[in-house]
């Protein structure tokens, strides 16, 4: 085997030869070279030496058994960093090969995206499961190992979420070490290192350091500050509803009668709308319509709105500060301002992950990017799961960028990626029977044959072919009572299974359902560590020191596990007597007074901080939680081994998150004496309003027997061997529910909306215009939420459908599209 060129990223080899030539691979694996080798026959694995098997673990070698055709010459072939001089050997070779190393087959469409020429715009339609982060790590290593002068501090990449953010990056030090590993090259070192100055960040801390760095020319802060203000809106509203009473006091009768808390929820509702749609609004009466309604809401609505945004304007100016939904708009006037003016960007590439879910505004800011700059763009996404559209996301942002760059460039590509790595054949083809009933009959959800899934998995293990039984249904349904789905969770056993749902609602309701029937389930609701039950217990405990008169404290206290629980509520009501202090009488007789005396006490000596830690070193809470879960499970009908494993990892979590409130309290007050009225203030407050801090968890090896339960937009991104899909009867359309409808005319944003506040109804005729566009657009969103949860399921998916599902003929829910799927 004789080299002809030398390859800087990849070398694509097919060779005839019996005797490979392992010697010569083995140096190009050396430098970093990553080896495709073809061959028309193929070795057991156990027969492949291990340098090669750890270079196929590290993705820089694969190898294919490809059968001998007439189009496969009669001597080497040798494709270098991707240029193919041959198409009809490649093409034979991608569409003919099994693997011999890994489990999947070759994906021709992902090795042509990554080895595209670095001067092409490129745009990838990416279906589910079809590896587009690993495509995207590989397009990133094979433009630095094609060009020496550039940096990672060039190449920005643009993601939907802060974890995929984090993902993006571990992967690709993951992948760099890998190469470090087999080929001990110092450069890979050097290359980690530069993965800090790798921008990758959401678009919105992608648009504050745009703005900070280009925006100062255009007359932007260069230290932007962010914030909710959520209070002041608050208070800027209710100053509005004043100012409207007495401004128009004929107008005001129409809602005097309605408590003010719900009008100012619903400005607040109508300017979430206009925000999520980066509705610039400067002069709102030119800017926006809102029709008119029979109860005259409209001139409010106005009044408020537009009283809103020039207080909150105006208040933001003087703190120099923005909300994260400025930053969008904010790039829509740079835009505007920066027409004809050529930028210096620092990046060389800019790649944007899950585009579907972007809007308008960022379409018109990347086309802008390449208009003004020498920025090359990588774009991915796929409108069957655009489901963000009430933040305000566009699901036609593919074909409105793919349309602007035609008129801007000429060295743009489009592909697809189709080959799916997610899921076993047999559930895939039965999953494309769904989706493509589905694209007949929704308006708006596309699924042509070239999107459609193909199976990337070949070989069930290393050393067997996959073998699909298709006798065997991998989407199966059952009834609506519980003893069908224990059948179910039975039927799955150990094997990792998640339920998906439409709203937090719902994960509430499954958690209980499966506690119910003796399985321990997980919800993904993030940020509420501070209403998790350590911080909520010593929030209790912080009161009882705190108001020590107020008995019903000490009854609370005695309740959590700082107490001892001899006080019941029968007892509390039963002895209730409204002509002396019973409740400190009950609390007495139980010793719990004596028992808190000697820490009332300690208060007045010691820092609050220490007495916490203290009374936690004392009573030790996370003992008396275990045991209280443990006569809960006791109680139980049937004794649930599972539920038994998961109060010992429930109290490991117990004891982490209140060491770790501790952390943040000392950490947020340091060594400062705090008082104890300041720490049950702060605590009260982020039980009201954090909504960022996460809790721990247990590890995740010992958090395997749990079942999990997700919403379909937090499932977004994972995979599991098993989906269940538990509720499918939720309506698409309600004709109740308070709505906002958005629609641009003629450099006008009309504005139609269904509202209730209190007992009164509103609703103006801009709505009714509207409507009858909208609703075809709700059941496409839900139907692309379906697709999304079904197609994070690996081996098994599992819908729970209603006797009476085969006599609807609307599409009003999930379960009138899995009839129209063909499930009955």
């Amino acid at each position: 085997m004789k080299f002809t060129a030398e390859a800087l990223y990849s070398l694509l080899i097919y060779s005839q030869s019996f005797n490979i030539g392992w010697e010569e691979i083995k140096s190009q694996l050396s430098r970093g070279v990553r080896v495709y080798l073809f061959t028309p026959y193929g070795h057991e694995t156990q027969n492949i030496p291990r340098l090669f098997l750890e270079a196929a673990e590290a993705n820089l070698f694969e190898w294919y058994v490809v059968p001998e055709h007439h189009p496969l010459p009669q001597k080497d072939v040798f494709f270098y960093d991707g240029v193919v001089h041959d198409r009809s050997v490649f093409e034979y070779l991608a569409d003919h090969s099994r693997p011999v190393t890994g489990r999947f087959c070759f994906n021709k469409e992902q090795y042509i995206i990554t080895h595209a020429s670095p001067e092409r715009h490129q745009m990838i339609i990416a279906g589910a499961g079809t590896g587009k982060t690993s495509t995207m790590v590989n397009r990133v290593l094979f433009l630095k190992h094609q060009q020496s002068d550039l940096m990672l501090s060039q190449v920005a990449m643009i993601t939907f979420t802060n974890e995929a953010a984090v993902e993006m990056r571990q992967r690709l030090i993951d992948r760099l070490h890998k190469y470090y590993k087999i080929t001990g090259q110092r450069r890979y070192l050097e290359w980690m290192q530069e993965v800090r100055f790798l921008k990758v960040s959401t678009i919105h801390a992608f648009a504050k350091t745009f703005l900070e760095v280009e925006g100062r020319t255009l007359g932007f802060s260069s230290n932007i500050q962010i914030g909710s203000f959520i209070y002041d809106k608050r208070r800027i509203i209710e100053e509005g509803i004043d100012s409207f009473a007495k401004a128009n006091p004929e107008l005001f009768k129409a809602i005097e009668r309605i408590p003010q808390y719900l009008v100012v929820e619903m400005v607040l509702f109508v300017n979430s709308v206009l925000d999520n749609r980066s509705v610039l609004i400067n002069d709102l009466e030119k800017q926006i319509d809102f029709g008119d309604d029979e109860p005259n809401l409209s001139p409010l609505l106005l009044f408020l709105l537009k009283h809103l945004n020039e207080r909150l304007s105006l208040f933001k100016r003087e703190r120099n500060a923005w909300e994260i939904s400025d930053l969008i708009r904010e790039l829509d006037r740079v835009t505007e301002r920066g027409r004809e003016r050529k930028i210096a960007l620092a990046w060389r590439y800019l790649f944007v992950d899950e585009f579907q879910d972007t809007d308008d505004v960022q379409v018109r800011f990347l086309l802008w990017l390449v208009r003004r700059s020498y920025c090359r763009l990588f774009v991915v996404g796929d409108e069957k799961q655009s489901i963000y559209r009430f933040r305000g996301a566009d699901y036609t942002a593919f074909r409105q960028l793919s349309e602007g760059l035609n008129k801007l460039v000429d060295n743009l590509d489009r592909y697809h990626l189709a080959l799916n790595y997610r899921s076993i054949p047999v559930l895939l083809l039965e999953m494309n029977e769904f989706f493509r009933n589905w694209s007949l009959k929704v308006r708006h959800f596309k699924y042509d044959r070239e999107e459609q899934l193909r199976p990337a998995l070949i070989k069930a293990n290393e050393d067997s072919l996959y073998t699909d039984d298709r006798a065997e249904k991998k989407i199966r349904a059952y009834g609506s009572r519980e003893m069908h789905l224990k059948e179910v969770l039975d039927q799955i056993g150990e094997e990792e299974t998640a339920f998906i749902v439409r709203t937090n609602d719902d994960v509430d309701k499954v958690i209980r359902l499966c506690r119910k029937l003796g399985y321990p389930c997980e919800g993904e609701v993030r940020g509420d560590f501070y209403r998790s039950p350590p911080v909520r217990e010593l929030y209790i405990v912080l009161q009882a020191l705190l108001h020590p008169e107020v008995t019903k404290n000490w009854f609370a206290l005695d309740q959590t596990s700082y107490g001892s629980r001899t006080l019941s509520y029968r007892e509390v009501i039963s002895g209730f007597n409204p002509d002396r202090l019973f409740l400190k009488e009950l609390w007495r007789k139980t010793g719990g007074e004596s028992t808190w005396e000697k820490y009332l006490s300690l208060i007045t000596k010691k820092p609050i901080l220490h007495v916490l830690e203290q009374i936690v070193a004392d009573i030790r809470p996370e003992v008396n939680f275990f045991t209280r879960l443990q006569s809960k499970i006791a109680g139980s009908p049937e004794v649930s081994p599972r539920l038994e494993r998961d109060s010992e990892i429930k109290t490991l979590e117990y004891s982490m998150n209140l060491e770790h409130l501790f952390f943040l309290l000392r950490r947020h007050f340091g060594d400062s004496s705090v008082s104890l009225i300041e720490l049950a203030h702060f605590l009260r407050i982020k039980m009201d309003t954090d909504t960022s801090e996460i809790p721990l968890l247990a590890p995740e090896e010992q958090r395997k027997h749990r079942l999990r339960c997700l919403t379909v937009h937090k499932a977004k991104g994972a995979q599991f061997e098993h989906v269940i899909i538990p509720i499918t009867r939720h309506p698409f359309l309600r004709s109740g529910r308070p709505q906002v409808i958005l629609a641009r005319h003629n450099d006008r944003w009309q504005v139609g909306y269904r509202l209730h506040l209190h007992t009164f109804s509103y609703r103006n005729l801009i709505f009714d215009q509207l409507s009858g566009h909208e609703n075809p657009e709700i059941v496409a969103e839900e139907t692309r939420l379906l697709y999304v949860a079904m197609t994070r399921a690996k081996k098994g998916l599992y819908v729970q459908v209603d006797d009476d599902i085969a006599r609807n003929n609307r599409l009003n829910s999930w379960r009138d599209l899995l009839r129209l799927g063909g499930m009955v």
